[in-house]
């Protein structure tokens, strides 16, 4: 009987696709991460998705692929099934110690769905944090509310999905504030129009008013480069009107600092 023993040939040929192989894999996992980062790099850009959320979800994803990188380059390298094993346990470790980012992202989608009335709201209530505020920003980890003294809070979004959300009934008021303010520089016609057209949009900024096209402005007076202004701004489902009237009134005074505003509310 004659014995054929594979040479240094078949050995070079079985290294290489070896190699190949483990080259591939590195290629890929590498190709996927770029991907997906320039994916998460576009959302934030957009504003879609906060840069906070970009890094967490980008790091969970990077660890679970280079995890499948590792098993997959020693199945490469042993042909041993159980490796499959460990793949699994693994990523159940991965998916264990990193519950909560999964959780929120979850959340996140089925508060698009079950609650997007909520951030259309001019107020909403949660009373297990005692909070009263607007709902700012929905992203993947957190929802951002600007509560009714301006605070900003940020909340998991696995907790505003299972905390009892009130939006008060519809509450409709008119509050009449005067505004005096320097008219900015150019030709005064002009510059009125100017200081109209920014307290405007300083105003519809507040997110108070629920219909920005409501918000009444009427110039009163024009005087030694002083324009004075009335504003009738309409108020849906805010409480209280005092503490809104003062919210409004620091807001105003710190947008308008550089034109020396004089400001007044109308009982």
């Amino acid at each position: 009987m004659v014995s054929i023993h594979p040479g240094p040939t078949a050995l070079r040929f079985i290294a290489v696709d070896t190699i190949i192989d483990l080259a591939i894999i590195v290629a890929s996992t590498y190709v996927i991460l770029i991907v997906t980062k320039t994916a998460l790099s576009r959302l934030q850009k957009k504003e879609i998705v906060s840069s906070t959320a970009v890094e967490q979800v980008y790091k969970l994803f990077s660890l679970i692929m280079y995890t499948i990188m590792i098993v997959a380059i020693l199945y490469s390298l042993t042909s041993a099934h159980e490796v499959f094993y460990v793949l699994i346990v693994l990523l159940i470790s991965i998916l264990l110690s990193n519950w909560r980012i999964i959780a929120n992202v979850t959340a996140y989608y089925i508060i698009l769905i079950t609650r997007q009335p909520y951030k259309s709201a001019p107020l909403i209530e949660l009373p297990s944090l005692n909070l009263k505020g607007k709902i700012m920003e929905i992203s993947p980890l957190y929802t951002k509310i600007k509560t009714t003294d301006g605070k900003l809070i940020y909340i998991p979004n696995t907790y505003l999905l299972s905390t009892t959300i009130i939006q008060p009934t519809s509450i409709k008021s008119t509050l009449s504030i005067t505004i005096e303010i320097d008219v900015p520089e150019g030709e005064q016609g002009k510059s009125v129009e100017k200081a109209e057209k920014m307290l405007r949009t300083i105003l519809e900024k507040f997110h108070i008013t629920p219909q920005p096209r409501d918000l009444v402005l009427k110039i009163t007076a024009l005087r030694n480069n002083r324009v004075r202004i009335r504003a009738e701004i309409p108020i849906a489902g805010v409480e209280p009107r005092p503490g809104v009237a003062n919210l409004l009134l620091s807001y105003l005074y710190n947008e308008l600092a550089g034109l020396k505003p004089t400001i007044s509310i109308e009982e």
